[in-house]
């Protein structure tokens, strides 16, 4: 399965075949969910709370409901008593996707958690360089999932700098 946050057709351009692909967020082709997606927020529960559904058009949990994709990957992820790990390309783990991948994350199916890095976002010249500037992503992405999930769960659940990836190559 790949839950897709992104809207282009970066994956389908791999021409992978076997699995489900779940644009959650849309495509470009189709309705585009734009929003906030943390519907446990202080904001969102007070914005919730004046009763004006103008200040709720912007919040994906009701854009969800517009397809399927959210309910497929609870039932598949969620209710499924199978184990799975997560693969994490491309995405900046941030608070406007939260309560989604919150649910996966604290799922009790949900293993490993891998973080894959971009190698094509450093120079070359001089390795050292390089390699704090990779630390620097793999932090930053380790500080954002410490805002989705508790601490202890994180420390158990994202695999260590030293066995995370680079992005692959796109053949395009």
């Amino acid at each position: 399965m790949v839950i897709d946050f992104n809207y282009t057709k970066t994956i389908r351009s791999f021409n992978i075949t076997g699995y489900e692909h779940y644009p959650i967020h849309g495509t470009l082709e189709s309705d585009i969910i734009f929003g906030w997606g943390n519907d446990k927020d202080e904001d969102y529960i007070e914005i919730k709370d004046l009763k004006d559904d103008n200040f709720l058009t912007n919040f994906k949990t009701h854009h969800y409901l517009k397809n399927n994709y959210y309910q497929l990957i609870h039932h598949s992820l969620i209710r499924i008593k199978e184990k799975f790990n997560i693969h994490i390309l491309g995405h900046s783990l941030g608070l406007t996707d939260k309560s989604l991948l919150k649910e996966i994350f604290e799922s009790d199916n949900c293993e490993r958690i891998y973080l894959y890095l971009r190698s094509d976002q450093y120079n070359s010249e001089p390795l050292v360089s390089k390699q704090i500037d990779v630390e620097n992503e793999y932090t930053k992405l380790t500080m954002a999932i410490s805002r989705i999930i508790d601490d202890q769960m994180a420390r158990i659940k994202v695999v260590n700098m030293q066995y995370s990836n680079y992005f692959p190559k796109n053949p395009n």
